[in-house]
């Protein structure tokens, strides 16, 4: 029986919303019969800093403390790690984090790699990460109420006490059933979290949120070796096969079925009653044509295409030949997909990086990608309170905090997470084995809210930045080929590290790895404002002038004449024959749309009366919040 001893409980601070992307692939799906699994860690205020937490044995009795969920910067103080240490800022230092609940320790717990979450032990057992729509939400112990665990936490425990996905899967389902779990968020739109889990054998995909009673519901499938599952912002566990005692393929919590039910009669489809028509997707997660997950930076509507674009992306990727089209219907994707051939772990870090380019949702096309095919979009604002539209969600984000693959070959040793700080799009992929214990410096530091060129974190961040002004120019030019010139280098070198005709001592070979990426990064972001100054293109000539692309003038309407080029914006009936809400959306978004165009207030307040302001997840039919737990 597990013991909970809730020592305070403190005011959590608010989350940033991490809305993410991760891919599970099985042995069969790699070219090394490895497993992986990654996470894009979608979020503007994450602290990214890369932290050891060394193996440690504990004297029978031990208490293994629990913290609440905090992402932001310092997103832990205390002695977890060397990291973790209590510092000065601004005259100020910080304060130790404090337990909110305590569960017993166990004798040995494993080394491993986190930033803001887990990634990767020394047994090779890594993770990837996604925040999904739940149905039923409850709020963690730190702010108010009794749930001991957040995803965080859970992974936690499974790196220091597994060695196999399966171990991790049944570990978090145990203590999320037993202390209660939260989402990274009080409202159903963020009350559900999925994971990827793989350990060098299998791949598992991981589901959870809250039940009513205090504890958790969960459910976990294993990835076919051949496979391939990606999870953007929803579940995507479909029918569960509860014959299956040996668990070959499935796991699940023990009251699944009951909570089920309890859903039904609070308006849940009705298929949920019955282990034979079962949907874990269309029972615990909601429509996202009507119900929509907000990670704050969208507008306020569903957008059901913010998460099955990116599935159907990887898709085309990895199987082409499969001809899967582009769908807002979530229910159609499957769970996983077989590949086309076995990848590399580069080309998964290109699927990492991509931004749809080559395809109709091309982020480099279009007026919001300005003169000089910039592919990251400005988010968020009150405008898309007055003008609706949304574009396509790209994998690789200006607002990407960090990157991980979790390259997994379990007991054969050799296990790496790769790193990319800030968006991957711009980045090079660094290792860090699993058998390490530490890093280069600049991969411990960085705080978003103060620049520092010591930090890996902020070198990749102002190189990725400062392209925004001439972006095709720069990575056709500069930045592409020094990212895969240094990308090709750090990854033969793990490759004949791994094979043995290298010295084996990691930490060493990935210190060396990082140092040189991150001086090299800093030198070409040198470089870069000064080829690029004034508007000019000053290498290898100074001042040369290049202006804007013919195709740009002639798109705006350039013409002689002084008077300032506009362009001519659609009428509020023109916009919504042109540009309609997604299926199934309430016809109050409509009314309360033109209610505002006409001058009035009516969408603030109806807004308001959503839930929507002072939230960063929200659905647009009011009846799902009647499903909030505790």
């Amino acid at each position: 029986m597990i013991m909970l001893n809730l020592l305070v409980v403190l005011l959590a601070l608010p989350v940033d919303v991490h809305a993410c992307t991760t891919i599970a692939l099985g042995r069969e799906a790699t070219v090394d019969g490895s497993t992986i699994a990654t996470y894009n860690a979608d979020s503007s205020q994450l602290d990214s800093r890369m932290a050891f937490i060394p193996p440690q044995d504990h004297a029978p009795g031990s208490l293994r403390p629990v913290y609440a969920s905090d992402g932001n910067y310092p997103r832990y103080v205390g002695v977890r790690s060397q990291m973790y240490e209590a510092a000065t800022v601004n005259g100020l230092r910080q304060n130790q984090s404090v337990p909110v609940g305590h569960i017993p320790q166990v004798s040995h717990t494993y080394g491993y790699w986190e930033a803001c979450y887990p990634i990767m032990n020394e047994k090779g057992l890594g993770f990837g990460e996604s925040t999904t729509l739940g149905r039923i939400s409850a709020k963690g112990a730190g702010a108010g109420g009794t749930a001991l665990f957040y995803v965080d936490s859970l992974m936690a425990i499974a790196l220091e006490r597994c060695e196999t996905a399966r171990c991790a899967v049944e570990t978090m389902g145990y203590f999320g059933e037993a202390g209660g779990f939260y989402g990274e968020d009080t409202t159903p739109g963020c009350a559900g979290e999925a994971l990827t889990v793989v350990d060098g054998s299998e791949a598992w995909v991981f589901h959870i949120m809250a039940d009513f009673d205090g504890g958790a519901v969960w459910a976990a499938q294993r990835v076919p070796d051949g496979h391939a599952a990606v999870v953007a912002n929803n579940f995507i566990i479909h029918g569960i096969d509860f014959d299956d005692h040996e668990h070959q393929n499935y796991m699940w919590s023990k009251d699944i079925l009951k909570v089920a039910h309890q859903l039904v009669q609070k308006g849940a489809p009705s298929l949920c009653s019955e282990a034979e028509t079962f949907d874990f997707l269309q029972c615990f997660g909601g429509d996202i044509r009507t119900t929509f997950y907000d990670p704050g930076y969208g507008p306020p509507v569903p957008d059901p295409w913010y998460t099955t674009l990116r599935m159907w992306r990887v898709q085309n990727l990895l199987a082409p030949s499969l001809g899967y089209e582009a769908s807002d219907n979530a229910f159609d994707l499957p769970f996983s997909f077989a590949v086309d051939k076995p990848v590399s772990v580069t080309e998964v870090m290109d699927i990492k990086r991509d931004q749809y380019a080559g395809t109709p949702y091309d982020l480099s096309k279009g007026a919001l990608a300005g003169p000089f095919g910039d592919p990251n979009r400005d988010e968020g604002g009150d405008s898309l309170l007055k003008v609706h539209g949304y574009g396509p969600r790209a994998i690789s984000l200006l607002r990407t905090s960090y990157s991980t693959i979790c390259h997994s070959y379990g007991r054969r040793g050799g296990s790496v997470a790769w790193v990319a700080a800030h968006q991957p799009a711009t980045s090079v992929y660094v290792p860090f084995f699993a058998q390490s214990n530490s890093c280069h410096a600049s991969y411990t530091r960085g705080n978003q809210k103060e620049f520092d060129m010591q930090s890996a974190w902020w070198t990749f961040s102002f190189v990725s930045n400062w392209m925004r002004l001439e972006w095709q120019s720069m990575h056709k030019s500069f930045v592409s080929p020094a990212l895969l010139r240094l990308q090709s280098e750090a990854v033969e070198a793990v490759i004949r590290a791994s094979a043995g005709k290298a010295a084996r001592d990691f930490t060493l070979l990935q210190t060396g790895i990082q140092e040189k990426v991150v001086e090299e990064w800093a030198r070409l972001g040198s470089f870069l404002i000064g080829a690029y100054n004034n508007g000019y293109l000053n290498y290898p000539t100074i001042a040369v002038q290049h202006g804007y692309p013919e195709a740009w003038l002639s798109a705006i309407g350039f013409r002689p004449t002084l008077k300032p080029l506009l362009v001519q914006p659609l009428s509020h009936k023109e916009a919504l024959a042109t540009a309609p809400l997604p299926p199934g959306t309430s016809a109050m978004f409509t009314a309360a749309a033109g209610g505002f165009f006409a001058g009035g207030l009516v969408v603030a307040s109806v807004f308001m009366a959503l839930g929507r302001v002072g939230r960063r997840c929200g659905v647009a039919d009011s009846s799902y919040w009647q499903l909030s737990g505790a």
